[in-house]
């Protein structure tokens, strides 16, 4: 299907999941016009939307009855459904190798009316044969509220052996990871070994391999403490005869466990590896050498960032006074090379920077190399800070029942301050939507270079372009 363009996708308590595309050319004649609703989508009511995520050409919703709904933005009823078993947490697309197949050439007949019987072989598949895994016992099942939102958009750099549609993988109360084959609907595998709720999974791309591999890998947390690392084996796509065979439990091939409580949110960065938006190198190509991190935010005030490959913690990071409920890595904000000399196994990549946001209401921003260190403290929020966001030179903070808060990182500005030394660490606030006013700010649905849409508890999603437009 053809991809259609910016669009965000949000989903909410209502059971109603919507896709809003951007007009390019209206977008541009005046501030405020220019975003149009492309689809209401249908099968996602009776039941609170907990995830939503967007690729190119699908979008996927999971919901507190333990459906998992697929889309086309062709067509408003689903493509798939699935049923996970427990309260649905969290959904994502999980990128893989797109499978290409030579087709038989037609061959002109013979001079007796004969074709000719030459046929071009099919490319060799791998077997798929995940590894069994010991099943985890029963969890209490529990109702998740809240929404969420992604944005699915058209980025002629991405490759195109890359499909971002294909797998869809679901976290659930269960404590079971699942993943499922859009293309066929058939199931692909259980990622089973936490023994409380998952609430996160991630798709990950180790350094120095190619995001076409015959495999994924995913990170997945849970309310048990741990992080754990799966390899699951991408199957063939079967024909519709085959979609039948039942779901065959993955590998864990890391378990990372250092926290003292539940992991509230994590984040994950493989220089780009895979994923549209990712970091890129000079030559704007994702970072093959990059290390493969993952930093995960707990209830016990902690956080700790994880070399993937080697599970292993390079930095452990604790001067919050709550709960750490958001974190988030930036490229932009000085990330340093760290020294031969260092204990970290990432050396001597350039590590980036990483963000936090807190129960305490307090944002934070930190060097991860070296062990790690508080780089800034921004207390502008009254209220805990469930989400944040970095990209380019901006970091977007929110906190339901405050506010929206903008800051901009002056790479011009001198002294401590262009260093990260200082209290703001350079950074500077450009704008706040405070609450109040019939707007509720809850969570962020998207940000970018170009737009911050933003979800209220009214329903609303307000929507910032910041592109030029052509008005006087």
């Amino acid at each position: 299907m053809p991809r259609v363009g910016a669009v965000v996708v949000s989903g909410g308590w209502d059971g109603a999941v919507y896709a809003w595309r951007r007009d390019e050319i209206a977008s541009r004649t005046a501030p405020g016009v220019g975003w149009d609703l492309l689809r209401s989508f249908e099968g996602a009511h009776g039941a609170w939307v907990a995830s939503v995520a967007a690729s190119s050409s699908r979008v996927v919703a999971g919901d507190t009855n333990g459906r998992v709904t697929l889309w086309g933005y062709d067509k408003s009823r689903p493509a798939r459904l699935w049923r996970h078993g427990g309260s649905v947490t969290k959904v994502c697309f999980v990128p893989c190798r797109r499978e290409t197949q030579k087709t038989n050439a037609k061959t002109p007949s013979d001079k007796r009316g004969k074709k000719s019987s030459s046929k071009v072989s099919p490319l060799p598949r791998r077997p798929y044969s995940p590894a069994s895994h010991p099943s985890p016992p029963p969890v209490d099942r529990r109702d998740d509220d809240g929404g969420d939102g992604d944005v699915g958009d058209d980025d002629e750099d991405d490759d195109d052996s890359l499909d971002d549609s294909r797998i869809v993988a679901s976290a659930s109360t269960d404590a079971d990871v699942k993943l499922w084959d859009a293309s066929t609907g058939a199931p692909i595998a259980v990622l089973r070994g936490h023994v409380d709720v998952t609430w996160h999974v991630r798709p990950v791309f180790p350094p120095n391999r190619r995001s076409d591999d015959a495999f994924v890998s995913l990170l997945t947390a849970s309310r048990d403490a741990s992080l754990r690392l799966w390899r699951v084996p991408v199957p063939p796509e079967a024909p519709a005869k085959r979609r039948g065979r039942t779901m065959e439990e993955a590998t864990c091939v890391g378990v990372m466990r250092a926290h003292a409580d539940a992991i509230l949110a994590i984040d994950v960065y493989d220089g780009g590896r895979g994923r549209r938006g990712g970091a890129r190198n000079a030559s704007n190509q994702p970072d093959v050498s990059a290390p493969a991190l993952c930093a995960t935010a707990g209830a016990d005030a902690v956080v700790i960032v994880w070399d993937v490959e080697k599970a292993a913690a390079i930095a452990m990071l604790s001067a919050h006074e709550g709960g750490v409920l958001s974190a988030t890595f930036w490229s932009r904000g000085g990330g340093r090379r760290a020294s031969s000399s260092s204990s970290s196994s990432t050396s001597p990549e350039t590590l980036p920077r990483l963000v936090t946001g807190a129960a305490d209401g307090c944002v934070r921003l930190w060097e991860i190399s070296h062990g790690g260190a508080c780089l800034a403290v921004l207390n502008d929020h009254s209220a805990p800070v469930t989400d944040v966001r970095a990209f380019g030179a901006v970091v977007v903070t929110v906190a339901p029942g405050d506010g929206v808060v903008a800051y901009y990182h002056d790479d011009d500005a001198g002294g401590e301050h262009a260093a990260g030394n200082g209290r703001d660490g350079g950074l500077t606030v450009a704008f706040a939507l405070l609450d109040g006013a019939g707007n509720e700010p809850s969570a962020c649905v998207h940000a970018d270079g170009e737009t911050l849409a933003v979800g209220a508890k009214t329903g609303a999603i307000a929507v910032l372009d910041f592109r030029p437009w052509g008005g006087s």
